[in-house]
């Protein structure tokens, strides 16, 4: 993947946390991730598929605003998931 995606997919996610007026601890906790997770992918490292699900869902946005890969909350995953 080129560093410019990874740099546009970063800033994504942190405009999106910054959006809501959330901190990076709030957003793991929303994700259920670490605040370390999330600090590494605002700063660019390599999203899942999955991260990005649970992270668009904590964040209220298209998961694939922030990897194309990413199967949306409404998709197919999200039927099989236990609630």
């Amino acid at each position: 993947m080129e560093t410019s995606d990874l740099k546009k997919r970063a800033h994504a996610l942190a405009a999106a946390r910054k959006r809501l007026g959330i901190s990076q601890v709030e957003l793991a906790l929303r994700a259920g991730c670490s605040h370390v997770t999330v600090s590494l992918l605002e700063r660019g490292a390599t999203m899942t598929p999955e991260m990005a699900t649970r992270l668009a869902e904590a964040l209220g946005v298209d998961a694939r605003e922030l990897c194309p890969d990413a199967i949306p909350a409404s998709g197919p995953a999200s039927a099989n998931r236990a609630v």
